[in-house]
């Protein structure tokens, strides 16, 4: 057989190989991205910064976090409300820097 014909024919091969490879790797990276969109949209509303632009704040007493609305300096529990949602910061409005 004439080499010009088996250069050839490993060519076309060569070719038909790559372009298998490119479709398949586009496959496997759209299936990838599909799985990963859900879990990033999931990681966004647990971002600290999301939460507090739905309307929540972080609160500090004697230097510490308060973490129930419940609870006064030494521990003692205050009566009332627990939980107030203050109003949604505009869209114009600068945004808290922690």
């Amino acid at each position: 057989m004439d080499v010009r014909l088996q250069f050839a024919a490993a060519r076309r091969r060569l070719e038909a190989s790559d372009a298998a490879l490119t479709q398949s790797m586009r496959l496997r990276l759209s299936r990838a991205g599909s799985r990963l969109g859900p879990l990033e949209a999931h990681l966004k509303q647990l971002s600290p910064l999301t939460i507090l632009d739905r309307g929540y704040a972080i609160v500090e007493r004697e230097g510490k976090i308060v973490k129930s609305s419940g609870t006064r300096a030494g521990g003692v529990r205050d009566q009332g409300k627990t939980c107030e949602r203050w109003p949604r910061r505009p869209s114009h409005a600068p945004r808290a820097q922690l």
